[in-house]
């Protein structure tokens, strides 16, 4: 489970640096064997993702509230 963690730190590369840093941390500590580290990480990974899933949500919701409000200025004649 280290090495998948440490690949996936490694991809996550640029504009989720935090996601990255945490998972590379995660992979370090469980390779030592650390198993507080381990958990304090994994636990800092999960909010880390649940905080990009709500980034993600309100972003496609903005989308979504875009397109209906440029449908309905379409259909107003604007």
């Amino acid at each position: 489970m280290a090495e998948r963690f440490q690949e996936a730190a490694k991809v996550a590369g640029q504009g989720l640096e935090q996601l990255s840093q945490y998972m590379g941390t995660t992979a370090t500590a469980m390779q030592r064997g650390d198993r507080p580290a381990s958990q304090r990480g994994l636990q800092q990974t999960a909010q880390e993702l649940e905080r990009l899933q709500r980034v993600l949500e309100s972003q496609r919701l903005r989308s979504e509230a875009n397109s209906e409000l440029g449908a309905v200025a379409e259909s107003v004649g604007g």
